[in-house]
């Protein structure tokens, strides 16, 4: 089982990636279609399962790729992003200042406070900030969810770091977004992605 995630790679990339799984005999399969293997413990073939985290706008892009190879992907998206048009941790990149090992430095501060300074910090940054548009709209994100070969599953509301908010904050986040993307998508949310790999 080969398990690819992505975040924001280019229709090149991607097609790419997608080659070099089907020279190599690789079945892409659906994260439903994963979990039917995984309960009975048969596997007898090489699959791969391919997800995105974030819910970039640019992974429209990518819906070429997915009709021309018929390959299933799962889209996990931040639903404040979808809100508002970015992620927080762009805010933090903005400040054009900065080294990128100090961007990096400070993305990781910030994603290690409690969610109230967590909060306090991202709405001090987004005051001053200037950003494009980034991240997949409501109507795009509906768009994406009629696709037959694409899943959407829930990445938290504003994508902090789980271990470093409390209980209460972690039940609101996958609560919450789960519930947004089932209202805008009209359809049961079943996957989750922990932001940053944390949990």
């Amino acid at each position: 089982i080969l398990s690819i995630y992505f975040h924001d790679p280019s229709p090149k990339l991607f097609e790419r990636i997608i080659k070099y799984l089907n020279a190599n005999n690789y079945r892409i399969i659906s994260l439903t279609q994963f979990n039917a293997i995984i309960d009975n413990k048969q596997l007898n073939e090489k699959i791969a399962v391919i997800t995105f985290d974030d819910g970039w706008q640019n992974n429209l892009m990518l819906l070429d790729v997915v009709r021309k190879y018929n390959v299933y992907i799962t889209i996990f998206v931040t639903t404040s992003a979808i809100e508002e048009g970015n992620f927080w941790f762009e805010f933090v990149a903005e400040n054009k200042n900065q080294s990128k090992a100090s961007i990096t430095q400070e993305k990781i501060r910030i994603k290690k406070l409690n969610e109230n300074s967590f909060n306090s910090e991202i709405i001090k940054l987004k005051s001053n900030a200037h950003l494009i548009r980034s991240a997949l709209t409501e109507k795009e994100l509906i768009q994406l969810s009629t696709e037959p070969m694409v899943a959407i599953g829930s990445h938290t509301v504003t994508h902090p770091s789980l271990p470093y908010i409390s209980n209460n904050a972690q039940k609101k986040e996958l609560i919450d977004s789960k519930n947004i993307l089932e209202r805008l998508t009209n359809q049961k949310i079943n996957y989750f992605s922990y932001p940053n790999g944390d949990y």
